[in-house]
């Protein structure tokens, strides 16, 4: 396939091309440093965007004790299978051991 000419290229491709490029130049140590960067942001913004929505979804805004708490009680009176009583007690006793919950 040919080679598309630079005159050709929409300003969106112009775009591309200059930050492929950019990459290009870079050496190994820099790319790694680029790509550890733009994983860490998408990860930040992920994690707050779940967060924000699960705290609009359940319109609280307590603290996270609070919804460990809540957790634990639900694990408690819940019938799931293949976690009985001595899994939930060594769940509650990690959960206090470690300040998670109260």
């Amino acid at each position: 396939m040919a080679k598309k000419r630079s005159c050709r290229r929409s300003a969106e491709e112009d775009r591309q091309h200059d930050i492929a490029v950019s990459i290009r130049k870079m050496t190994d140590k820099q790319i790694c440093n680029h790509i550890e960067m733009v994983r860490k942001e998408a990860y930040d913004k992920g994690r707050d965007a779940g967060y924000k929505a699960g705290q609009e979804e359940t319109g609280e805004k307590g603290n996270g004790k609070d919804a460990v708490n809540k957790f634990l009680k639900a694990i408690q009176l819940a019938n799931i299978k293949g976690v009985g009583v001595v899994t939930v007690a060594k769940i509650l006793a990690y959960a206090q051991e470690n300040g998670y919950a109260v």
